[in-house]
């Protein structure tokens, strides 16, 4: 069983990127929820990607899900 490694980003939109941070999770779905309690400040977009979402900066530049303020999670693969 491989594991992945989920990073996750907080910006100001969906479109907007950021540095990523490591998350502690083993699934997507531990990875959605560690962001959400991690998540600093109200009315911004956070976004879930795997090493291969970051470019050589370590900006999250390709997510694979993504959550905009006061909507549910999107799947983007």
């Amino acid at each position: 069983m491989t594991t992945t490694t989920y990073y996750f980003s907080e910006s100001s939109s969906v479109n907007a990127i950021a540095q990523a941070e490591m998350l502690k999770a083993t699934n997507l779905s531990d990875a959605k929820r560690e962001a959400s309690r991690r998540q600093c400040f109200q009315g911004t977009a956070l976004k879930i990607g795997t090493i291969y979402s970051l470019n050589a900066n370590g900006l999250l530049v390709d997510e694979i899900a993504s959550k905009e303020d006061g909507k549910k999670w999107v799947d983007r693969y």
